[in-house]
């Protein structure tokens, strides 16, 4: 049983270009990604998937520095991206994690994945029911289902969004939904990056708890946030868009 992660990830971010290599304390935001999931005990490999697109080459330049592992894949038919990355890098199950989260937790990430093999789902994450904030969200797909949406579905949304169709569709799949604890519900915050407002949150947050040394847990960002209020307020304006 192979678990691949699949690690979203573009350039051309329509509100806050070049995000993903924004530097949070001397280091990309992509790569403070990558170090917390390599903490992780369940993942067996973690791929960037990102695009052909040239604006792409400065991320695929950084990745091979570093030694990542990578795959170039369709801009805008991202299931299709997907689909063609588990072709080359094998995997029974898929983590999906994107870029603009760089505060995930492989501690949750784990939980998901050790859940959807438990009880051997076709998909589980922590967002279809909301109780994590926007920024924490983890999914895992089976390999043969992922492979079925690609079949099921040519909606430009769906094929943007890889698992939209689950999540309209939840009756005709089994899926799993993980929560947060009571205590440390919180799904109106909003701890992703989409915009400036949102870079500055997180990095208030990486300067208060990042240590080098391990990954900043879901717990401590909660904990640290309602003691520190006023810091949601520099991104409270701001709006997901919808899918």
């Amino acid at each position: 049983m192979k678990i691949l992660c699949l690690l979203q990830a573009r350039m051309s971010s329509s509100r806050f270009p070049d995000k993903i290599m924004k530097p949070i304390l001397g280091k990309p935001m992509i790569q403070h990604i990558l170090d917390s999931l390599s903490y992780s005990t369940m993942i067996d490999d973690v791929i960037v998937v990102t695009s052909t697109n040239p604006k792409d080459d400065v991320l695929v330049q950084y990745l091979d520095k570093k030694n990542s592992k990578y795959f170039r894949g369709n801009e805008n038919d991202v299931l299709k991206r997907y689909i063609d990355a588990v072709s080359q890098f094998g995997g029974d199950y898929i983590v999906r994690i994107t870029a603009d989260n760089p505060l995930i937790d492989p501690n949750i990430v784990d939980i998901v994945i050790r859940e959807a093999l438990k009880n051997k789902v076709d998909y589980a994450s922590n967002n279809l029911k909301k109780t994590f904030p926007l920024g924490f969200y983890v999914e895992v797909v089976s390999r043969k289902i992922l492979e079925k949406l690609d079949k099921l579905t040519q909606d430009q949304s769906d094929r943007e969004h890889v698992t939209l169709y689950i999540h309209k569709n939840k009756n005709s799949f089994k899926v799993l939904n993980i929560t947060a604890p009571q205590e440390f519900s919180y799904p109106d915050w909003r701890l992703t990056v989409d915009t400036k407002e949102d870079f500055e949150l997180i990095k208030h947050v990486f300067e208060n708890l990042y240590t080098g040394h391990k990954p900043i847990r879901y717990e401590e960002v909660i904990i640290f946030l309602k003691n520190n209020p006023d810091l949601l307020k520099i991104n409270q304006n701001i709006k997901q868009k919808s899918p």
